[in-house]
């Protein structure tokens, strides 16, 4: 059965509940890597937007804090990660895995264990982030 490695451990700890779970039931059957990427900091963000690799300043991948739970944790709202072993060209496992990924969240969603629907960075018109899952706030 796959695991999350130690470091990929650390930043799935960081992510908003729902998004732990996702990826807690996907790794049952299904072998990812967490990318460092997931969580950044203001200047990792600039430099992501200042190179055109991201759209916006106000970035899911920014720590962000949600009142409702009752805590000052800061939670992550996307997340970065790619099949294993990895291979940032096989466009097509990473289609095979966002359908691995969003089969999971429609599941979870149904039986109310998450609140929040996913949107995968594949699906964009522009910029295409074949890595890159986010919460759907709103």
């Amino acid at each position: 059965m796959p695991k999350f490695s130690n470091a990929g451990l650390v930043i799935i700890n960081q992510l908003h509940p729902d998004l732990q779970t996702v990826l807690n039931d996907v790794i049952q059957d299904y072998d990812i890597t967490m990318l460092a990427s997931t969580i950044r900091t203001i200047q990792e963000q600039k430099a992501f937007f200042d190179s055109g690799a991201s759209k916006t300043m106000d970035s899911l991948h920014l720590p962000r804090p949600f009142p409702e739970f009752g805590d000052d944790k800061l939670y992550v709202c996307a997340f970065d990660c790619t099949p294993y072993p990895v291979n940032f060209d096989n466009i097509n496992e990473h289609f095979y895995m966002a359908g691995i990924i969003m089969a999971a969240v429609e599941k979870l969603f149904k039986a109310g264990k998450i609140a929040h629907k996913v949107r995968w960075g594949g699906r964009w018109t522009s910029l295409k982030d074949y890595v890159h899952f986010e919460l759907i706030l709103n």
